[in-house]
């Protein structure tokens, strides 16, 4: 098996820590797919937890987590966001494409998230797109890739970065090495990004990403 699509169903978190147990047997999944569940940050977590086990002799490379409320429980604590962190820091963690669009995560949320990115060795997209980030966001992102050579590309798309943010990103060598940085939908994007781009988070399904990043 090396996808599995579990898009719209009623997972939840328990549903996610059962899902989470079964993959810790599997050698061989490289696409997992729970996108429009209702899977929240507990359930997150067990699943990157279970994708980062140092004993996996193959892991998934592609986590597609759209339109999930991962970041809208209202019992989700700074612990659980730090759990994530610590996940995607993991020098055992692989995923290389990694799409949290639409999860409903805050500022602050996304502020720690991006400090993950600075010790992460294997993501090489990320989609933080619709998620109402603004330029404070923005900065922390600035200052987490200037330490990160991995990334290649990010989807930033239909948030709330001014041209404040763009400035601090363009500022910063990590975001200038990056392949692409998708701007559409923002307040305000800087003319570098201004060009009739197509965005490839939607344009390449998360079934054929593998075939993408490896192409």
């Amino acid at each position: 098996l090396l996808v599995m699509d579990l898009s719209y169903n009623k997972i939840g978190d328990k549903g996610a820590l059962h899902l989470a147990n079964g993959l810790g047997t599997n050698y061989t999944l490289q696409v997992l797919g729970i996108h429009r569940n209702d899977v929240r940050i507990r359930g997150f977590v067990h699943i990157l937890d279970v994708l980062c086990l140092p004993q996996r002799s193959t892991k998934c490379k592609v986590l597609d987590a759209r339109c999930c409320p991962i970041f809208k429980d209202q019992t989700m604590t700074s612990k659980d966001v730090d759990a994530a962190v610590r996940a995607l820091q993991c020098v055992y963690c692989s995923l290389q494409v990694l799409l949290l669009t639409n999860t409903e995560m805050s500022v602050d949320v996304a502020c720690v998230l991006a400090t993950a990115l600075e010790e992460n060795t294997s993501l090489v997209i990320i989609s933080l797109a619709k998620n109402k980030l603004e330029d404070q966001f923005a900065k922390s992102l600035a200052k987490s890739l200037s330490k990160n050579k991995i990334l290649q590309e990010i989807s930033l798309i239909s948030n709330a970065i001014t041209k404040v943010g763009v400035q601090a990103m363009l500022e910063s060598p990590g975001v200038k090495r990056l392949r692409r940085v998708w701007m559409h939908g923002n307040p305000c994007a800087a003319q570098e990004y201004r060009q009739p781009l197509v965005n490839v988070m939607l344009v390449i399904e998360p079934k054929d990403l593998i075939h993408y990043l490896h192409g």
